[in-house]
């Protein structure tokens, strides 16, 4: 039977030898060439192409190349492509590729040799790049050929062509199913060449994979995990995975390795990443169902938690299979880490947090806290039916009378070396002053939980024990449960006991089921009696089988009591207490959120109201300066025309009567010389007798009036300072007028009053024509004793006779010069008293503006981002959550085995 190997191989022509025949094939082949001939009908075609194979063979490559292009049957398509090989061998490499792509057959092997040949040529030429496409081209034709996708393999491998080397090993691993290529794609993957292809491509492989072998499914997942950790592409590898694992069947039996802890890993760093949910929502459901779906016993409780925390802040977000296996494996789950640290981990991850998104954890919650993580005192609730026998304990324990009656607000009574007295809330932690103060404030009733008092003193029974007593009216008050390591309720052994007695204990056991309660038995003197202790027992125990019943006569027994039962919490029993504040503080945290912006709107529409009140108040403010620099101004106006009318009027009747200053044994030569004299004396004196004091009387009534009118300005903007504080609620403006202004005036004007300096005035003097005729017949007839009569009546008449207007005139500018240059700096001097508050009223309304701006822009990134501050706080619930999902499946695991 003749097969394609033969043809491949070259070895066709051995079917012309006979078995034992030691002729050599040439001869044997000629001689059959010759019978061929012989025949009526021939065909030497068989015959020429196995003479090519056996010169072949013996490398005569041209005599091969002869025989072999005169083939015309159904072995052309061979004969063709062995010619093309003789041109190979022959070093004629474009001649062999033209002879192997002019070959035409539906023959697949002969497809693939051809391949395989164009494939070494091009290897022979370097030219990669054909050798590429010619090796893909047959492994797509015909992978199934022997050793192609090895050779293909191998080509990739030592040409570092990792994309086409994976790339094969997928498409053949989902082809042939065979492990040797699931192997091989691991080995690409942990190598890190595959990294930077999309993880979808490998999902149908892992598919096929996970059906075959298990274990080799999870090692290569897990290899492409590690491989997408650092890459852009990780988020969209666990979206891939995810839907991969849900798809896939997973049976009960099966054990997962590596899986779970990469999905631990992977669900923590998602809810590190600060992400927001709605980037979360798509990838953290499917996540939790596929982990609960391959999570091991080690990750059930942490997987199961995760889940169900998710399910409980976002309803329907996992499917109902989930859930309930969830349940069930939650259910089942053993005790796990400490979870203390982690609380704690969680409450310094949120203090963190809100130091950089302006909000804050409020002083009671950090005293609260702080108080939770010291595990070293035991904080014991005291309570009971009798307010007389709980006082008389807690006083003989805390070593002196520290309540008169049992406090309204909660007390926590804590041992240090010197006493101290502290209110803590929301807003601070406040020390007070003494005893009395203390007493009173913890008689005020307030909402429960949002204040707490503290009280510190030495008191060696609370050390020796490590106690701190707490005490409150209302002891199932979720935040004092929460705080107390476990309750003390004392009963009068000598009442009456009911189950009413125990009606608050009942409450308790509703909301902390885990609280240890004890019950103390006091009398005033003797001993409880047996019958008493029995009965007491009997009704607690109902309710709290575990509760211990004793009796203290001294304080030594109440040591011995403490020694027993009072021992200092564990880290696991303080869990659930942080847990629920941590809880409070989130709630407290989201509402702060919403406080802040319902306090950003009041905040711009208050400030944009008082914006207007500002401008208004400035607008104000510049009309009363206009106004009292207008009184002022009028008034001084007022003041200086009365003195200069004066002096318009005084002037020229004080000259006209320097008529009598003329004598008639007056020197006429030289009259109009000392006249004029006389003249500028009697000015000066009337300047500084009268018209002076009656400018200084003037002066002193204008700064005055100037002084009513300017605190009156004062009083105005006192009453706006006032109105304007009260609204800000501190005191933001001063409005202080610079009173210096007054002052200067003061000053000017006593600079200006107080003397006339001497200016002789040319009044006789003047080239008018009367004056000059009069002073030249003076000089002329000045010595004729009989014209002296003459000249004195003449000078007379014209002394007497003229108006010195215009001499009244000059005296009173001159006087008055400098008063109307300080008239023209008032209102710039009413300006300078009101500049301060005008300044400081622009300068308010500007920051008033800044203000609003800042806080308009606040509000709108809350409104248009307020999943920046809710979002991350949403995790952190789901986070707290989840860790007390697990802490109450600690304890539960923990009774079950005591119970065991």
């Amino acid at each position: 039977m003749i097969t394609n190997e033969q043809y491949i191989q070259k070895t066709f022509y051995k079917t012309f030898l006979a078995e034992n025949d030691n002729n050599h094939p040439i001869a044997v082949l000629g001689d059959s060439y010759l019978a061929e001939q012989q025949k009526d009908v021939y065909d030497l075609s068989f015959i020429r192409f196995a003479q090519g194979e056996v010169y072949f063979h013996h490398k005569d490559y041209e005599a091969a190349i002869f025989k072999w292009e005169n083939i015309n049957n159904e072995l052309s398509g061979w004969a063709q492509k062995n010619t093309a090989d003789a041109f190979f061998e022959l070093d004629q490499f474009s001649t062999a590729e033209e002879v192997y792509k002019s070959v035409q057959t539906d023959c697949p092997s002969l497809k693939a040799e051809i391949a395989l040949q164009l494939f070494s040529l091009y290897l022979k030429q370097g030219d990669l790049s054909s050798a590429d496409a010619v090796i893909k081209n047959a492994v797509s034709m015909n992978p199934d050929y022997p050793d192609l996708t090895s050779i293909a393999q191998s080509f990739f491998e030592e040409n570092m062509d990792w994309h086409s080397a994976v790339e094969l090993a997928v498409n053949e691993a989902i082809r042939t199913e065979d492990l040797h290529w699931f192997g091989a794609l691991k080995g690409y993957i942990n190598a890190g060449v595959a990294r930077d292809i999309t993880p979808g491509y490998f999902m149908e492989g892992l598919y096929t994979l996970s059906a075959i072998d298990k274990v080799l499914f999870e090692q290569t997942a897990a290899s492409l995990w590690e491989s997408y950790r650092e890459s852009d592409m990780y988020e969209e590898w666990i979206e891939k995975v995810n839907l991969l694992i849900l798809e896939i069947e997973v049976k009960r039996e099966e054990r997962w390795l590596e899986l779970p802890a990469l999905y631990k890993e992977t669900y923590e760093m998602l809810m590190d990443s600060r992400s927001l949910v709605k980037e979360l929502a798509p990838i953290v459901p499917n996540l939790l169902m596929a982990w609960i779906k391959v999570t091991d016993s080690h990750h059930a409780a942490l997987a199961a938690s995760a889940l169900l925390s998710w399910d409980e802040i976002f309803p329907k977000s996992i499917d109902g299979w989930a859930a309930r296996k969830s349940r069930e494996l939650i259910s089942k789950a053993g005790s796990s880490t400490n979870g203390f640290s982690k609380v704690m981990g969680l409450l310094n991850e949120i203090s963190e947090w809100t130091n950089h998104h302006d909000v804050t954890i409020d002083s009671r919650h950090q005293w609260i806290t702080g108080e939770l993580k010291n595990t070293k005192v035991h904080r014991l609730l005291v309570s009971g039916s009798s307010e007389e026998q709980v006082l008389s304990l807690i006083n003989r324990a805390a070593g002196g009378n520290v309540l008169t009656e049992l406090p309204s607000t909660p007390v926590l009574i804590k041992n240090d070396r010197r006493s101290e007295y502290k209110r803590i809330s929301e807003n601070g932690i406040n020390a007070m002053e003494s005893i009395e103060e203390f007493q009173e404030e913890s008689m005020l009733l307030r909402q429960p939980g949002t204040v707490w008092l503290q009280q510190e003193q030495p008191a060696v029974f609370m050390e020796e024990n490590r106690l701190a007593f707490m005490l409150a009216s209302n002891v199932t008050g979720d935040h004092v449960l929460n705080m107390a390591d476990s309750i003390l309720y004392v009963i009068d052994g000598e009442q009456r006991l009911t189950e009413s007695i125990f009606k608050g204990l009942v409450a308790v056991k509703e909301k902390t089921p885990d609280l240890k309660v004890n019950v103390l038995l006091s009398v005033k003197q003797g001993r409880v009696q047996e019958k008493t202790i029995a009965e007491t027992k009997s009704l607690i125990g109902k309710y709290f089988p575990d509760a211990d019943v004793f009796q203290a006569y001294s304080l030594d027994d109440l040591r011995a009591i403490a020694r027993l039962h009072f021992k200092s919490p564990s880290e696991s029993e303080r869990t659930g207490k942080l847990l629920f504040f941590v809880k409070d503080i989130l709630r407290d945290l989201l509402r702060q959120r919403v406080d802040r912006e319902n306090n950003l709107i009041d905040s711009v529409q208050w400030n944009k109201d008082m914006e207007k009140k500002l401008n208004g108040a400035y607008l104000q403010l510049k009309d009363l300066e206009a106004e009292k620099g207008d009184a002022i101004k009028a008034a001084f106006t007022e003041k200086t025309t009365d003195v200069q009318n004066t002096i318009l009027e005084d002037i020229p009747v004080l000259l006209r009567e320097c008529a009598g200053f003329v004598k008639e044994d007056s020197d006429f030569r030289t009259l109009h010389l000392s006249l004029n004299d006389e003249m500028n004396k009697r000015i000066e004196a009337y300047l500084n007798d009268k018209a002076m004091p009656q400018l200084q009387r003037n002066l002193e009534e204008w700064i005055a009036f100037s002084k009513a009118e300017l605190d009156n300005g004062r009083m105005y903007l006192e009453e706006m300072r006032d109105s304007f504080n009260a609204m800000y609620r501190h005191e933001r403006l001063e409005l202080q007028c610079d009173f210096k202004v007054l002052n200067d005036w003061r000053r000017d004007a006593d600079r200006m009053t107080s003397k006339v300096l001497k200016d002789d005035l040319n009044i006789l003097l003047r080239r008018n024509p009367s004056q000059v005729l009069l002073k030249s017949v003076g000089k002329i007839f000045g010595s004729i004793g009989q014209n002296k009569q003459l000249l004195l009546n003449q000078y007379t008449r014209f002394i007497e006779s003229e108006s010195y207007g215009d001499t009244a005139q000059a005296v009173m500018k001159r006087f008055m010069g400098q008063f109307q240059l300080f008239q023209q700096s008032i209102e710039r001097d009413v300006a300078i008293f009101f500049r301060g508050p005008l300044a400081e009223l622009e300068h308010t309304s500007e920051e008033t503006k800044n203000l609003i701006a800042d806080n308009e822009f606040e509000l709108s990134t809350l409104k248009a981002n307020p999943e920046l501050v809710k979002d991350p706080l949403t995790i952190y619930m789901v986070k707290q959550r989840q860790l007390e999902l697990m802490y109450r499946n600690n304890v539960h695991s923990e009774l079950a085995d005591v119970n065991a």
